[in-house]
């Protein structure tokens, strides 16, 4: 009986797995059934009316995770029912559309979005100066919305006149950073964090050893947000001239929340619904009441014109820009992420290009594992040594992200950069208690020698075994500082006095040595074509390249039309908002911890935490 009933289950299982991949596979021919369809139609179609009217304005909505570089937008193999299939229109395209809106005659103006914009401050220093560029030519710049969220108000203090909903608010309130400790949690759980790490301010570890912040973590959160926020209310100030004691002020008080007060305290200029904002910019641009108000988004002028423009090599010389932004990663890594043996080979191939004069590695990223740092790092140090090679810091700079930006021969990092953090850990759990007395699950092992498990997350290391993996962190940990020291032309104690895990904005880390100028990208490159000597006429090569496949300009056109008619300004959507909110930047910075476990320990270099601010 037994030998018979036994596969009856597995049976049943199968059913459901096969019923599955056939119904998986009937939705996504379906889907590219009706892709195809418009396609084809959009083809039938052919060339129709200039969809960028004279006396346009562009509509920019900046409330989603702006990368580096343009991304796909096409639905990933885990999660093929996406939401939204719109393209993460990259911080490269954006510059290249704000440019050449600037000199269309077509483009008269801008609109900015309010909202809750979740980029960090290097993209934002970077929005606000393409901005500024825009106005120089003489266009206006409005931004309005229901709601400015803290950083979206900064960007809109950029513009000429703001205007808010009648039942908005602007957050102004200043920057905080809290920490959640897990300790004593996990231990009432049976979980036993086994840590090992280098450096007195990586407080990456806390969470899982004390049950609040060490001196020298509260010491530097505190250091880094007060610059930040010095650098915010100096900006503010002088934007909407007023004193900067006054922006504290309302600060302090959360006037901004209250629209009369956000009036009455300068914060914008005008209380008004959207009707009333388009009726204004119809006037502003010229046209009758009754007229259309042409707004053209980001995506739709960029897809427009074409931009941005395929990268042609230039024989007076070129600097190639190589991104990279994210968790770093051992292997290829995915989208969003710095493989070690992918972005390697990027810089490798950069070096062996005879088009390529000089580089900038744009680097966005609070680090990851080690071992891939030091692949990269390896490559980046053979490049130096044939061409110019110059960093340009993004929003995070910090541990592998450093750890890779050593070998620069000259680095820079905007004033909002958070970079340094020199220092490594690793986390080994013991989750036997909670197994066994909490569970009652129990393993056994068999095994041909004393150390055959290891590392294993059912039983605590052995004296032998914890003196190995300190072992391994202290070797990382000096080889990264040994790294630094070279790279800089620091003596050990001078890497030493600013390392420990330590983290610093652009401006701190310029003081002691660890950037060699404050600027973004352009800046970056302008001094790329200059210590390579390639004069006024060089090309810019953007690697790896990017450019929309003819489903994805299907696509934007297909939501795009929706979303720019929304009647509720600054909505996002629902998969940018989960982003925001942090619970996919979590997933991802902690399975970059414990997803290797289940092969071999790695030795970390990140950042202590994520920082949303």
């Amino acid at each position: 009986m037994i030998s018979r009933e036994a596969p009856a289950p597995r049976s049943i299982g199968f059913g459901r797995v096969l019923l599955a991949v056939i119904l998986g596979t009937l939705i996504t021919f379906g889907i590219m059934f009706l892709l195809g369809l418009g396609f084809f139609g959009a083809a039938m179609a052919g060339s129709g009316p200039d969809p960028v009217e004279s006396r346009s304005v562009l509509r920019l909505d900046f409330n989603y995770p702006i990368p580096e570089q343009s991304r796909s937008g096409l639905p990933s193999v885990i999660n093929p029912l996406a939401i939204d299939f719109r393209p993460a229109t990259g911080l490269d395209a954006i510059r290249a559309g704000l440019r050449e809106a600037a000199e269309d005659d077509k483009i008269d103006g801008i609109l900015l979005d309010l909202g809750i914009n979740p980029n960090g401050q290097a993209v934002l220093g970077t929005l606000r100066e393409l901005l500024i560029e825009f106005k120089d030519s003489g266009k206006f710049v409005w931004a309005y919305g229901q709601y400015g969220g803290q950083r979206a108000y900064d960007l809109a203090t950029v513009a000429d006149s703001i205007f808010l909903h009648p039942t908005g608010g602007v957050e102004l309130k200043g920057y905080s950073a809290e920490t959640t400790f897990f300790k004593e949690g996990l231990e009432r759980l049976g979980v036993e964090v086994q840590v090992f790490y280098d450096g007195k301010f990586k407080s990456a570890t806390e969470p899982f050893r004390r049950t609040d912040m060490s001196p020298e973590n509260r010491l530097q959160v505190r250091s880094f947000l007060n610059e930040v926020w010095g650098q915010y209310k100096q900006r503010v100030a002088m934007n909407r001239n007023m004193p900067v004691d006054s922006v504290q002020a309302i600060a302090d008080r959360l006037d901004g929340m209250q629209p009369v007060l956000a009036l009455r305290h300068g914060l914008v200029d005008a209380i008004a619904y959207q009707d009333e904002v388009y009726d204004r910019l119809r006037r502003k641009v010229g046209r009758e009441p009754d007229e259309d108000l042409p707004l053209v988004s980001m995506d739709r002028y960029l897809s427009y014109k074409g931009l941005p423009k395929a990268n042609k090599p230039k024989r007076s010389g070129n600097v190639a820009v190589l991104y990279a932004e994210g968790n770093i990663i051992d292997g290829e890594g995915d989208d969003g992420q710095i493989g070690g043996a992918s972005t390697a080979r990027l810089i490798r191939e950069a070096r062996k290009d005879e088009d390529v004069d000089a580089v900038v590695l744009r680097i966005s990223s609070p680090g990851g594992s080690a071992p891939a740092s030091d692949v990269i790092w390896r490559e980046a140090m053979r490049l130096a040594e044939e061409k110019t090679l110059v960093v340009s810091m993004g929003n995070y700079a910090a541990s592998g992200g450093y750890f890779i930006a050593a070998p620069a021969d000259w680095i820079m990092a905007e004033p909002g950069t958070l970079t340094g953090s020199i220092g490594v850990f690793l986390l080994l759990p013991n989750l036997r208690a909670l197994r066994e007395e909490h569970l009652g699950v129990y393993t056994d092992t068999v095994k041909t020698g004393a150390q055959a498990d290891f590392p294993s997350i059912n039983r605590p290391v052995s004296e032998t075994q914890r003196v190995l993996l300190q072992a391994m962190v202290d070797s990382t940990y000096m080889d990264f500082k040994r790294k630094v020291s070279m790279g800089r032309g620091m003596s050990m104690d001078a890497v030493e006095a600013v390392a420990q895990g330590r983290i610093w904005t652009g401006t701190q880390a310029l003081d002691n040595g660890l950037v060699d100028q404050l600027g973004g990208l352009d800046e970056a490159i302008a001094v790329a074509a200059e210590r390579a000597r390639l004069g006024e006429d060089y090309g810019v090569l953007h690697r790896p390249e990017y450019e929309p496949s003819p489903l994805e300009e299907i696509l934007v056109s297909m939501s795009e039309e929706s979303r720019i008619q929304a009647e509720v300004p600054g909505m996002i959507g629902l998969a940018h908002a989960a982003e925001f909110y942090g619970a996919s930047a979590i997933w991802n910075e902690w399975s970059g911890i414990w997803g290797p476990l289940q092969e071999h320990p790695v030795v970390q270099a990140r950042m202590p935490f994520v920082l949303d601010y």
